[in-house]
């Protein structure tokens, strides 16, 4: 691993990866692995740790790195980085079509081995050899079925949650989770969902040491990605990629493809995965500027292949027979007068095992508890808790219901 402080200098088998560093930091640990040499003025963060790289390699250093792949339809493809939202940048590693058809690599797959630097007219890095896929030897990844090739099962292992947020308290009384579940949380437009989703990420990964969390933001304002980010480093169960407002609609697609991938890749080596995304709305509407029209339209506005990447990833939560799970949670907005935001709704309602609703009235008025009581529920027959569970819920949520809502949160507090 990259030292996790930039005053120390790096060993002499470096592992680089995308350290959680600032522009800044990176700059400070070029200056310090090399004082006499200052690095070129104006790079980005993938440039800058681009010249991390080739300053160790220049120093005949082993330099492994932990990636996750992208195949391009040439047949040869890049190791991205969660650190630069998955996106391409200077710090890319190339791998050889020999690479990709030896190991039947495949989108998603986390890739870990040695570089070398760029020869001749190559512009990357390439990676030397495939150490480890998934964390186990390329032999052992030949055992992986294919994601397809899972049997779904009804999830059944709940999905705890551990948090002093009264919010995810609270959901997690009146709409438990499984793993393999999939859920929709509906809010307004106008709530501030990103640090709420950040601290669900966080009480998911306090609760369950063995799942591994991914948090796909998209369409966000720069400062409030950077604050998620910060929030969640350190955390090595926790990735956290997204895409800003002035993203093309390109890039939240390839962003939200790849992140989909890397998650069914790891189902497939055996893991437990939650996937937070924030939002379907967000995704249909790229996917309409990004994809070739059908012809076919749900609305007014709406083509009806917009929706396929939402659908695809809502799709693709289940608890798996051979092992492993993906449960996903995914936004949806609610509350805007556009039909086209309608009809999205409308393709992907009855879909999900548990809804998650915020009230518009509530939130606005800045109530400790926001949440519609009466709609925040698990489906019944998703419901997998005992009968006096299920009753000691209703009655928790009669409760909630008879008092109102400025007190609700109060009530909870004092249980």
């Amino acid at each position: 691993m990259i030292p996790s402080q930039p005053q120390r200098a790096p060993s002499a088998a470096a592992s680089l990866q995308w350290p959680n560093w600032s522009g800044s930091e990176l700059h400070a640990a070029l200056l310090q692995a090399d004082p006499n040499q200052a690095p070129a003025p104006h790079l980005g963060r993938d440039e800058l740790l681009a010249a991390l790289f080739a300053q160790h390699l220049a120093r005949n250093e082993r330099v492994d790195v932990d990636g996750v792949f992208e195949l391009l339809p040439e047949g040869f493809g890049f190791l991205r980085f969660p650190g630069h939202d998955l996106a391409a940048g200077a710090a890319d590693v190339f791998v050889s079509p020999s690479q990709v058809r030896g190991l039947n690599l495949k989108d998603g797959h986390r890739i870990r081995g040695p570089i070398r630097p760029p020869r001749g007219n190559e512009r990357y890095f390439a990676l030397l050899h495939v150490d480890l896929v998934h964390d186990v030897p390329p032999e052992a990844a030949r055992q992986h079925l294919g994601f397809a090739a899972l049997t779904p099962l009804l999830p059944t292992q709940p999905l705890p949650l551990t948090t002093d947020d009264l919010l995810w308290r609270t959901v997690g009384q009146l709409a438990p989770w499984c793993r393999g579940q999939r859920a929709l949380l509906r809010c307004p437009e106008s709530w501030s969902r990103t640090a709420s989703l950040t601290t669900l990420a966080r009480a998911i990964a306090a609760a369950n040491a063995d799942v591994r969390v991914h948090l796909g933001l998209f369409d966000q304002r720069p400062e409030d990605l950077a604050a998620a980010k910060a929030q969640l480093a350190g955390l090595a169960v926790l990735d956290c990629v997204g895409t800003t407002f002035d993203a093309p609609p390109e890039r939240h697609v390839a962003t939200a493809s790849l992140l989909l991938a890397q998650a069914q890749r790891e189902v497939e080596a055996g893991a437990h995965v939650v996937l937070v995304v924030d939002a379907l709305t967000t995704l249909a509407r790229a996917g309409q500027l990004a994809n070739e029209p059908s012809g076919r339209y749900l609305a007014p506005g709406l083509d009806a292949a917009a929706v396929q990447l939402g659908k695809r990833l809502f799709a693709s939560a289940r608890q798996a027979a051979e092992g492993g799970s993906l449960t996903v949670l995914a936004v949806l907005p609610h509350g805007g007068e556009h039909q086209v935001d309608a009809a999205i709704a409308r393709e992907f309602a009855g879909r999900s095992h548990s809804e998650v609703v915020v009230d518009k009235a509530l939130a606005a008025a800045g109530a400790a508890l926001p949440l519609d009581v009466a709609a925040t529920r698990t489906r019944p027959e998703d419901d997998v808790a005992t009968a006096s569970e299920r009753a000691a819920r209703e009655a928790l949520r009669a409760e909630l219901l008879a008092l109102p809502p400025d007190a609700r949160g109060e009530r909870l507090r004092r249980r």
